[in-house]
């Protein structure tokens, strides 16, 4: 990955492409983070071109085309989940991807008349024990209809359990995971510690 980020330097998305062999499935994560650190951080903004002012990201044209051809996918919408759970903010660009064309693209000066909040999904009933675990994991609260996807920190699904009874077997190294529980349509990620 350093090797990566040195040879970008300090060109502007649009100058560097990216990593060869990865036929762009980065560059729409990409241009939602960038977009996400436009509306996040003071002095930001993304513009197009290649500007040398700092404070300024280009190249919005090329930002926006990335957007537009990788949306959002599954690991990517995890990724927000599991920051959600640890920092308690998420990027609303993986959440409502058609945001950014009201901001930056071919829906400027138009009304958003769609709510931002993400449904809250109250699973507080649910506990899950022990943690950290050695393979088998309880549950106390559970549906009968709730489903678990298990995933490693980089996102990647691991495991999936459609019909449980009150525990799981994790045959999993030594390590931290993201829980996912799923029940009517809502979820909830639970970190849990594999010994």
């Amino acid at each position: 990955m350093r090797q990566k980020n040195s040879s970008r330097g300090n060109q502007h998305y649009g100058q560097y492409v990216g990593p060869t062999g990865t036929l762009g499935s980065f560059r729409g994560d990409v241009a939602r983070s960038v977009f996400y650190m436009a509306v996040r951080y003071n002095g930001l903004e993304v513009v197009n071109g290649y500007p040398t002012t700092t404070g300024q990201l280009g190249d919005l044209a090329t930002l926006l085309d990335w957007h537009r051809n990788d949306p959002p996918d599954d690991f990517e919408m995890n990724r927000n989940n599991v920051i959600y759970s640890w920092q308690k903010n998420r990027s609303p660009f993986i959440d409502k991807p058609l945001l950014v064309e009201y901001i930056w693209g071919n829906k400027v000066g138009e009304v958003w008349d769609q709510s931002l909040s993400v449904e809250d999904s109250d699973f507080s009933y649910i506990s899950m024990y022990p943690n950290p675990a050695k393979g088998r994991v309880y549950f106390k609260g559970l549906k009968g209809d709730t489903k678990i996807e298990v995933f490693s920190l980089e996102g990647k699904l691991l495991k999936n359990f459609n019909t449980i009874e009150d525990y799981i077997d994790l045959d999993l190294a030594s390590g931290l995971y993201m829980l996912k529980l799923i029940s009517d349509n809502r979820s909830i990620t639970k970190k849990i510690i594999i010994e």
